[in-house]
């Protein structure tokens, strides 16, 4: 095989999950990161997960660990950032809180902003305060449930790392 980068061999697609139940197949335990009422500010639910070499990002999403419920219809926001809370965003993810049910993939507004997160660099994932679907305003029903989130990534060639195999 030699010293080149071979994207047959390293161009598959893979996927992280964050917070998956055990009864879902995940390791985490049951009913994912939960959320409540959201005081104005953020919640951190993963501060750091460190992917091995650099990779880059072809998808974000979250699935409903838990029933979530809001009466008022709220919207749940997300945000994933490379190399920590306070630097760039890889993407944000949001969906409806109103009434999801347990095991579900829910319909979610993704942006990717930035695809890529370096060797060395981290992930985070946070969450804000839930949002009204018409006025964009802070709602003041708890929102209740749990979500467990994933990325989609394809590891990518570093010439670093991969020079020697």
């Amino acid at each position: 095989m030699g010293n080149a980068y071979d994207e047959a061999q390293y161009g598959f697609r893979q996927r992280k999950w964050f917070g998956l139940p055990r009864k879902w197949g995940g390791d985490a335990a049951e009913g994912g990161f939960t959320f409540g009422t959201h005081d104005p500010g953020t919640v951190v639910h993963v501060e750091k997960f460190f992917p091995q070499g650099p990779i880059l990002i072809k998808k974000i999403g979250v699935f409903v660990a838990s029933t979530s419920n809001n009466a008022s219809g709220g919207l749940m926001n997300f945000q994933i950032l490379t190399r920590g809370a306070s630097a760039s965003v890889v993407g944000t993810l949001q969906f409806s809180s109103c009434t999801e049910s347990e095991g579900q993939i829910p319909a979610s507004k993704t942006s990717l902003t930035t695809t890529q997160c370096k060797a060395g660099e981290y992930l985070a994932i946070k969450s804000f305060e839930p949002t009204t679907k018409t006025n964009a305003t802070e709602v003041k029903a708890t929102t209740s449930g749990g979500a467990a989130f994933f990325i989609d990534f394809v590891p990518k060639h570093d010439p670093d790392r991969w020079a020697n195999l």
